[in-house]
């Protein structure tokens, strides 16, 4: 079990969050997206488009000290993430056979689980997280109006 993992209770409604990493994310840049999320229970917690450079905190004592500002896409999901449950484990088996989650075809999260703050997905696999995420966001937008 991760120490210190995300509260339940936090919640990614903000339009504008910085992302953190472990170690400076030079293959991150402007205008990328990044779903994100919580270490320790594995739910998606929100989608963001990278709109800065990244940066270092200057405390170093800190877990993660660099980020990069994201604008949120989903922050309707993201205030309600934790009600949906939706963890990167099943996401992977939904997609399992249909098309390759990550480019070399391993299609796990291996690299995570071993201390990586980030993996490079499919554009396929990408896009299906991406469609499930935003259509929870729209349609929780849709009751609020």
């Amino acid at each position: 079990m991760i120490a210190n993992p995300i509260p339940l209770d936090k919640q990614y409604n903000s339009l504008t969050e910085k992302l953190h990493f472990a170690r400076p994310p030079r293959k991150v840049k402007l205008g990328d997206i990044l779903i994100v999320y919580a270490v320790g229970h594995k739910n998606v917690v929100s989608i963001y488009r990278v709109k800065s450079e990244s940066y270092k905190v200057l405390k170093t004592k800190e877990r993660w000290p660099y980020y990069v500002e994201g604008e949120n896409l989903t922050p309707y999901y993201g205030e309600q993430w934790q009600k949906y449950n939706i963890t990167i484990s099943e996401l992977l088996k939904e997609v399992n056979g249909i098309f390759n989650a990550t480019p070399s075809g391993k299609n796990s999260y291996g690299s995570l689980m071993r201390g990586a703050d980030k993996l490079q997905i499919t554009p396929e696999y990408a896009n299906y997280i991406i469609k499930k995420i935003v259509k929870i966001n729209d349609d929780i937008l849709t009751k609020i109006e």
